[in-house]
């Protein structure tokens, strides 16, 4: 198949994007693959979580790993994602 034909309706790149600094807090069953997406894309992603399995996963998709929530918050600066689980 060649080229699509339809325009390209996609965000267009914004220079500077992948400089901005973007943190993750929590990666359960959504979140670290979304943050793994995040990261493996070049974005500079600092994440946290309390269980270390994500947190090696991320490591090794480029993520830098924040030691507390607040260490995610104070170098994420001006983006901080967060995906927590609630049981209704």
């Amino acid at each position: 198949m060649g080229k699509s034909m339809l325009p390209d309706t996609r965000h267009p790149p914004v220079p500077g994007d992948k400089d901005m600094k973007s943190g993750f807090i929590s990666l359960g069953m959504q979140g670290k693959y979304v943050a793994i997406n995040i990261a493996e894309a070049g974005f500079d992603l600092v994440v946290f979580d309390t269980r270390l399995e994500p947190l090696n996963d991320l490591a090794v998709a480029g993520a830098k790993i924040a030691a507390s929530c607040a260490d995610t918050t104070s170098g994420a600066a001006p983006n901080l994602f967060r995906n927590l689980y609630h049981k209704l």
